[in-house]
């Protein structure tokens, strides 16, 4: 079945999860128009009070509820699509990494209500100074299980998984091959990371890349994060007519302006850091305005 166009079904953690406020079988892609994603998880919990560079598992296990309050406001803001905070949350990377996958799963559900799509969010593999280039055949080896595992956890209680802040094309092509193989009916979004000139930092052309990702299965593809929203701008105006496309730009300047302008050429647009719940009010309104 074509993740395009398959029907899904909100998933429940448990019999106490909220039941959906949306119609259980809304195709998840076939929507006309862009869908309104979240901002920076991370920006929304620095301005609850959570200290920068707090690593993710210390949200889940410290700060829950922040996480919950943090995700909802996007919801509230007009969000219909939600990360879940599992950013990096791989086996190699993180001793309870089911645990955390489980929490994490169980916070967006509540979060959202019933009101949003959940995307499942996975990384790359590399520690820092790691790179996939440079790893050996040990290490390669050991990442694409820790995708696959993830992958296998993770993906019963979402809607769809997502790669992104790949800095590495290839790192991102493995990572792809390995989440289809644990959820060959999902619908996965390969998300890379542009320099501001649009090209990605191997110095390929940001084009090439996702037809490349397009061709081995990956269902949505983008561009998330970067120094300023003009790089995923570029990137995603040279990518137009490759397919189903995402988009998460890093704040800076021009980023309402340029976050209205990202919506006529994606299908899911939203924030990366240091997007606030506030500029996604904007976009919503926006989008709602402009595309119904």
């Amino acid at each position: 079945m074509d993740p395009l166009t398959r029907r899904w079904r909100v998933p429940a953690l448990d019999e106490r999860a909220p039941k959906s406020t949306r119609d259980p079988d809304v195709p998840i892609h076939a929507a006309l128009g862009p869908k309104v994603l979240d901002g920076g998880l991370a920006t929304s919990l620095r301005q609850r009070g959570v200290p920068p560079g707090t690593p993710i598992t210390t949200w889940l296990d410290e700060h829950p509820s922040a996480v919950e309050h943090a995700q909802r406001s996007f919801v509230d803001a007009g969000a219909i699509g939600l990360l879940t905070a599992t950013f990096r949350s791989l086996p190699h990377l993180d001793s309870e990494w089911e645990r955390h996958l489980d929490i994490a799963a169980d916070i967006a559900t509540r979060a959202s209500h019933g009101r949003a799509w959940l995307w499942g969010s996975l990384g790359p593999g590399g520690r820092r100074g790691e790179s996939w280039r440079d790893a050996d055949a040990s290490t390669k080896r050991a990442w694409t299980q820790s995708w696959t595992r993830a992958a296998d956890r993770l993906g019963p209680s979402v809607h769809g998984l997502v790669l992104e802040t790949f800095i590495d094309p290839d790192e991102c092509l493995a990572a792809l091959r390995a989440v289809k193989e644990a959820r060959p009916d999902q619908a996965v979004v390969t998300s890379l990371v542009p320099t501001d000139s649009g090209r990605l930092h191997n110095g390929q052309s940001p084009r090439h890349a996702l037809e490349a990702l397009r061709l081995a299965g990956a269902d949505i593809l983008g561009f998330n994060c970067g120094t300023t929203p003009e790089g995923v701008t570029l990137a995603i105006r040279a990518c137009r007519g490759v397919g189903p496309l995402w988009a998460k730009p890093a704040g800076g300047r021009n980023l309402r302006q340029r976050l209205v302008e990202l919506a006529d050429d994606c299908d899911w647009i939203g924030g990366c850091c240091g997007v606030t719940y506030k500029d996604i009010v904007v976009l919503a309104r926006s989008v709602a305005e402009t595309h119904a």
